[in-house]
């Protein structure tokens, strides 16, 4: 059975793991600061990485800004396989 790879956040476990709150991120994302916090909530752990931001390069920027540190991609998306139904 082939493998399907599908790409899942892992963002709220990052946020976590450092002490960040949502709100402090939201505020460095462009938009609407509440906006951003509702739409970052939402966001859970395993869900499937779609496009309810502009894109993830602005999360990673601003968790780069927020931790002083080399934030990348797989910091808050992780890599899952699952049987491929098709």
């Amino acid at each position: 059975m082939i493998q399907s790879p599908l790409m899942r956040w892992k963002l709220h476990k990052y946020l976590e793991e450092r002490g960040i709150q949502t709100r402090a991120l939201a505020k460095l994302l462009t938009g609407k600061p509440r906006s951003n916090e509702t739409k970052l909530y939402r966001l859970k752990n395993g869900d499937r990485v779609t496009s309810r931001f502009d894109s993830v390069e602005e999360i990673i920027l601003a968790l780069r800004e927020l931790t002083g540190h080399d934030v990348n991609l797989f910091d808050i998306i992780e890599e899952v396989y699952e049987d491929d139904q098709g």
